[in-house]
């Protein structure tokens, strides 16, 4: 099992607007697992598509956190990567690891930064 940690800043535009959160597994990696730890104390489990993470004002200045699990499917390589995308912003960014080998997994450990 290999381990990925990242920060990630979210800088929020509109404070009053829904900050909406998406995660997705690239690479033709397809066995993947969310969890979202959110600035109000609750965990959510995945998947997620455009998930209501709050208000742009309740969020500044605070952190939300990723745990992403990704098992290497494709037989072709063993990289593993995630897209997070985050509106009211329009900020998007992959993250990318290798698993240590085929059919490995991959723990995606991402501190985003609300600002």
């Amino acid at each position: 099992m290999s381990l990925y940690r990242d920060d990630f800043v979210h800088i929020i535009l509109k404070a009053d607007q829904d900050v909406l959160f998406t995660v997705k597994a690239g690479d033709n990696q397809h066995l993947a697992g969310y969890q979202l730890h959110t600035p109000d104390g609750t965990y959510h489990i995945g998947p997620f598509n455009n998930f209501v993470v709050g208000k742009g004002a309740l969020l500044k200045g605070k952190e939300s956190k990723l745990t992403a699990t990704i098992t290497d499917t494709n037989p072709n390589t063993n990289h593993t990567s995630i897209v997070v995308r985050l509106t009211n912003s329009a900020t998007e960014q992959a993250f990318s690891a290798s698993s240590d080998f085929d059919n490995g997994t991959v723990i995606y450990l991402i501190t985003i930064k609300h600002l």
